[in-house]
């Protein structure tokens, strides 16, 4: 039997979600995608909840690799990006590559990982 475990996000989560244009755009994300607004809004408000609670040497860890991503040239984050696309590696998503490829780490409120977005952004543009 397993046990549910109920507990409310942090503040700064819910505020991430609720911010001015996440609930148009939650809404259409969902539409695309097939799936409920509150699944969207669930994810996000997880990923950021985790953002905002995380302790100890996952909170350094977290922050030191969005500073150390965030703070690259958009040529370097291009570059390393299509390194990890002609090595296929871009689902391969373990340590060594995240500290070798700024391009496989997860950055900001979202957790969102460089490259993925990267990719979303080829598609849409």
């Amino acid at each position: 039997m397993s046990v549910i475990q109920r507990r409310a996000y942090a503040d700064a989560a819910i505020n991430f979600v609720a911010q001015k244009n996440m609930p148009s755009f939650i809404i259409d994300i969902a539409g695309k995608l097939g799936l409920t607004p509150g699944v969207v809004a669930g994810a996000l408000a997880e990923e950021a909840d985790a953002y905002h609670t995380s302790i100890g040497l996952k909170k350094i860890a977290d922050r030191g690799q969005d500073i150390l991503t965030l703070d690259l040239s958009h040529q370097e984050l291009a570059d390393d990006y299509r390194k990890v696309i002609d090595a296929g590696i871009m689902d391969d998503k373990s340590i060594p590559n995240s500290i070798k490829h700024p391009s496989m780490r997860d950055v900001g409120q979202g957790n969102i990982r460089v490259g993925v977005a990267i990719t979303a952004l080829e598609k849409y543009l």
